[in-house]
């Protein structure tokens, strides 16, 4: 059974005077090459996943080595009492900020990912259930993502971790439980409004289980609403558990993450300004980058985007 590909043609991408309508992923990728701000948000979010991974041969220094007396609190070194050897400055201790910013990527984006990967694993079969079979099992499943809903997404990490205790681990469980309701409602929505089109009906119509139905018919045509949510929930991830990491509730100290930097330079902030500075603006860019290219997937994808 074919399925129908519900995908919108990039604004910039036509052949002739008529526009053409390509693939989902390559309509994704018109589109981000047609915005020159999604365009860098993309090569932004590339880079800095680089940097974290290759960061043992790009670290100019150990991110946990101490240097009280000759390098604490030292300036970037663009700026005046800086020192050519420390790019973006030290902090109280005499480390590196830079070499900590790309230790602390690995940690950061890594307890951002993983997170959204255990929300969407839980919440693509809870959201496909109450959208596909309805009635009493919409309903009970549906009551259930309500009572989550009500607790903000923070509040119900914290509870979480309050339970579990502190560690990367236990954080990056109590981040992907706060987002599950997020991704059951939104794939309701998405499997409701696709359970009812021709190519689903013929389906059943031929004896397909409901498995086979749900899996292989209507999934792949709510993919990519779902690498939508699942980008800009990255994004609020990221953000989410580096305020539970300031909060003193993640990762433990000297381990280097966006979030604990910013917690170590809160006291600091006229002697040592760049102590915040640094984590903030890095962690503000990705956030920022992911929500830019979050925005342009939609664009991309949705079939009701009106293009001039």
């Amino acid at each position: 059974m074919t399925t129908q590909q519900h995908s919108a043609v990039p604004s910039c991408y036509k052949s002739g005077t008529v526009a053409t309508r390509p693939s989902a992923l390559r309509s994704a990728w018109i589109e981000i090459k047609c915005n020159k701000l999604a365009l860098f948000s993309f090569s932004f979010i590339v880079v800095m996943i680089l940097l974290a991974l290759f960061a043992p041969f790009l670290a100019p220094h150990d991110p946990d080595a101490l240097n009280l007396v000759e390098a604490k609190l030292l300036p970037p070194s663009f700026l005046e009492g800086g020192s050519a050897r420390y790019l973006l400055g030290t902090d109280s201790s005499g480390r590196d900020l830079f070499s900590r910013v790309l230790y602390g990527g690995r940690i950061s984006l890594f307890i951002g990912f993983v997170p959204i990967c255990l929300a969407f694993a839980l919440g693509v079969p809870f959201g496909l259930a109450a959208g596909y079979f309805g009635g009493k099992i919409d309903e009970v499943l549906m009551r259930i993502n309500d009572c989550l809903l009500a607790f903000p997404s923070i509040l119900l990490a914290l509870i979480v971790v309050a339970f579990l205790g502190q560690g990367i681990g236990n954080l990056m469980i109590a981040v992907g439980l706060s987002y599950v309701p997020s991704f059951a409602r939104i794939l309701r929505s998405a499997v409701l409004a696709e359970r009812n089109r021709d190519y689903v009906l013929s389906a059943q119509a031929m004896g397909a289980s409901h498995f086979r139905v749900m899996a292989r018919h209507i999934f792949p045509n709510i993919t990519p609403a779902l690498i939508v949510v699942f980008t800009l929930n990255f994004a609020s991830a990221l953000l989410e558990a580096a305020g539970l990491s300031f909060l003193g509730l993640g990762v433990r100290p000297p381990t280097a993450e966006w979030g604990a930097m910013l917690a170590d330079g809160k006291n600091y902030f006229y002697d040592g300004w760049w102590m915040l500075v640094v984590p903030g603006v890095v962690i503000f860019l990705v956030v920022m980058s992911l929500n830019i290219l979050g925005d342009s997937l939609r664009d991309a994808w949705d079939p009701r985007a009106v293009r001039k």
